[in-house]
């Protein structure tokens, strides 16, 4: 995140895992009061500004509630570092990175696991430059 920010000088957005760890002010990060993103108590969709540990810039952080194919309940938690974005505007955002997504299964499942690794490679350094371009 740090890179991308900083070096490429981009936003983004990305999936992270629910235990990661936030304050939910710049006080709150100087004094090292951090929790997880699953603890706290989130408004319907609503992106509310959390810092993360080891960052020095603010971040969005966004909770969504979805079914899966199999009629369970799923929760996926999204980072955004272009503040000015709502709801609507990161989901969609989201939904277009996630087509890479697509292209690393469909890679895996078509030239196998050992090929797959190889270009996995490759994609990582293209995932990257196609997050820094979708901000440009």
């Amino acid at each position: 995140m740090n890179f991308i920010k900083t070096n490429c000088k981009r936003d983004f957005i990305l999936a992270c895992p629910s235990n990661r760890l936030v304050a939910l002010s710049a006080k709150q990060k100087e004094k090292g009061d951090y929790q997880d993103l699953a603890s706290l108590t989130w408004q319907e969709e609503e992106p509310r500004m959390v810092w993360i540990q080891g960052l020095d810039f603010p971040l969005l952080a966004l909770k969504q509630v979805f079914k899966n194919g199999d009629d369970s309940i799923g929760e996926r938690y999204l980072l955004c570092s272009e503040l000015s974005l709502d709801n609507l505007q990161i989901t969609t955002i989201y939904k277009r990175r996630w087509k890479v997504e697509e292209h690393h299964r469909v890679l895996q499942s078509n030239l196998g696991k050992v090929s797959y690794f190889i270009f996995g490679i490759i994609d990582k350094v293209l995932l990257v430059t196609y997050t820094c371009i979708l901000f440009k």
